[in-house]
């Protein structure tokens, strides 16, 4: 009976063929889960808005958790190299605290820093609470001491 009367009208079989492949496609799905993410608070990606704008870091919200990846890209070797890259998290964690909002960022449950470098990953992990901190801080010192208790950091080998 609905076949039938399908024929008839084969414009609206059409119409309704394209709409069902529109619907069940994965970048509708993805857009309406963009859609539907704007009307939900989120506090990460206010502490974000306010860090991308002037940081170059590659930065994104997962929930309540933020998340930056950066690609180390100096060619130096052996200790000299190693330092670098401990220094780049070190000065990039400091950067993002002083340019995001003092009331926004204790609110972002965890972040995560994902720094590839050519023969191995490293993550660390903060939260907002502490990373906010960092902002007050001005001696060498002192932004040293409350990294080493507040970061966790872990290697991992390609």
């Amino acid at each position: 009976m609905i076949w039938k009367s399908l024929m008839n009208k084969p414009i609206l079989a059409i119409g309704i063929l394209f709409f069902t492949l529109f619907v069940f496609d994965d970048k509708t799905k993805e857009w309406w889960d963009a859609y539907t993410a704007r009307f939900k608070p989120n506090t990460c990606k206010v502490a974000l808005d306010r860090i991308a704008k002037s940081s170059e870091l590659n930065l994104k919200c997962d929930g309540n958790t933020m998340v930056v990846e950066k690609e180390f890209s100096l060619d130096l070797t052996g200790r000299k190299r190693e330092k670098a890259i401990y220094k780049t998290i070190a000065n990039d964690l400091v950067q993002m605290a002083r340019l995001s909002n003092e009331e926004s960022l204790p609110y972002v449950s965890a972040i995560l820093y994902k720094l590839e470098d050519r023969d191995r990953f490293i993550h660390a992990k903060t939260t907002g609470e502490h990373l906010i901190k960092f902002k007050t801080l001005q001696s060498q010192a002192a932004i040293l001491g409350h990294l080493k208790n507040t970061v966790k950091i872990k290697e991992v080998r390609k």
